[in-house]
């Protein structure tokens, strides 16, 4: 409706709002629940690497979420801080 102006104004960016959400809610989601599943169980290191695929596909709440985990030192993938 958004994007074709039916029944309402046409809004190009409520439209692509709105059909992120519904990508993020498909596969992507399921990783995403992936990664804060092992965040929460204490593998920094498994979710580090879920949100960092997730971010290269273009996923900004997964480029959050591992700048987060970087933040916190909470990814030990690199032996120490001058390897990044």
């Amino acid at each position: 409706m958004h994007a074709a102006g039916t029944g309402l104004m046409r809004s190009c960016s409520t439209a692509v709002d709105l059909y992120k959400n519904v990508v993020e809610r498909g596969k992507a989601g399921e990783k995403l629940m992936e990664a804060y599943t092992q965040h929460r169980d204490g593998n920094g290191n498994a979710a580090y690497v879920i949100y960092a695929l997730l971010s290269d596909l273009g996923y900004d709440v997964a480029q959050s979420n591992a700048a987060y985990l970087l933040d916190r030192g909470e990814v030990t993938l690199w032996p120490d801080d001058n390897a990044r």
